[in-house]
């Protein structure tokens, strides 16, 4: 009996020591047969890597060890997620090289298709509704006269065009005056009156010729009571204009001829002042003016209101500047 006692004794050493040295552990045999023995119910415990400690890593998982967490660790920063896209499609970058859409002018977090939201003045389309200002240029209530020499300079601050007139020759005028006279012709075109021009800017060369022929067609005295001395032509400003008539398609441009159709300048006199034109000798004013009724001879002032305060009051240009000249007679 002790032989065999000895025997199965030595048995259960042998069995032992092979299971040691197996690398189960005997200690973790043990361990785990008592855990198991008092598991209860619910889910299997966690085993954990025998090196690490690490939660151990089924094969469907699909996750990394570094990225499995305990339950009591927060959950991780996706710093590596992809960048969002903006509504192209596009990452949208930021810091340097980010590509913004620039701001809206939408405040306090309205949207911009809010009806409340701010919205932003679209340009003004409206029709004016009062006479344009004046346009910029040089002084269009110049006065030159037989007492009133042209301004020194004054060939540098007017801006001439070169037009053909109503006989096809060219013609020099101020360009906003004959800007105007194309607005004035069409609106009396409208009405069956037909104008088209004669003649504007004249150099003081040119008048000085006009004073010789004139002398020579009419005499000294006619001359001189009809035509401005040269240096003292409203027409050195480029801004007078003699007009002339289109009538049953024929033109119409001879003094004695023009003085027939009292009417039609009636017409044309009446729309003058809406175009910024004043009639620059009136009838019956020709001690103030110096010069004979000319229906023809109108002068741009520029200021449509002015003009039409002119023409209201009966005033010539120089009593509306406050200038006046001698009686033409006896003026050298």
């Amino acid at each position: 009996m002790r032989k065999t006692a000895a025997i199965v004794l030595l048995a259960l050493l042998i069995f032992f020591a092979a299971s040691c040295g197996a690398g189960n552990g005997c200690e973790a045999t043990l361990a785990a047969s008592t855990s198991t023995a008092g598991y209860s119910g619910g889910e299997t415990p966690a085993r954990h890597s025998e090196t690490s400690g690490e939660p151990f890593q089924t094969a469907d998982s699909g996750a990394h060890p570094s990225e499995t967490q305990t339950e009591s660790a927060d959950p991780p920063e996706t710093a590596d997620c992809a960048p969002e896209t903006t509504e192209s499609g596009l990452p949208e970058t930021t810091g340097a090289g980010r590509s913004e859409t620039p701001d809206t002018d939408v405040t306090d977090g309205a949207s911009p298709s809010d009806p409340d939201s701010p919205e932003t003045e679209s340009p003004d389309t409206a029709v004016p509704t009062k006479s344009p200002d004046p346009p910029a240029g040089p002084d269009y209530l110049v006065l030159v006269n037989r007492s009133n020499r042209l301004p020194d300079g004054w060939e540098e601050e007017i801006a001439l065009l070169t037009v053909e007139n109503v006989l096809g020759k060219p013609v020099k005028v101020e360009k906003n005056a004959y800007a105007a006279f194309l607005s004035l012709r069409a609106a009396l075109e409208t009405e069956g009156v037909y104008i088209e021009l004669d003649s504007a800017w004249r150099s003081v060369e040119e008048q000085r010729r006009i004073m010789e022929r004139f002398i020579e067609e009419y005499g000294e005295e006619y001359a001189k009571n009809t035509v401005a001395p040269p240096g003292c032509s409203e027409h050195h400003t480029g801004l007078a204009l003699d007009l002339c008539l289109i009538v049953d398609g024929k033109v119409v441009r001879l003094n004695e001829e023009m003085m027939r159709y009292p009417e039609l300048w009636r017409i044309v006199h009446d729309k003058l002042p809406a175009f910024g034109f004043i009639l620059r000798y009136p009838e019956g004013r020709e001690e103030i003016t110096g010069y004979g009724y000319e229906p023809w001879h109108v002068r741009y002032i520029g200021d449509a209101g002015a003009a039409a305060a002119i023409a209201a009051s009966g005033q010539t240009l120089e009593e509306y500047t406050g200038t006046t000249v001698r009686a033409r007679r006896g003026v050298k």
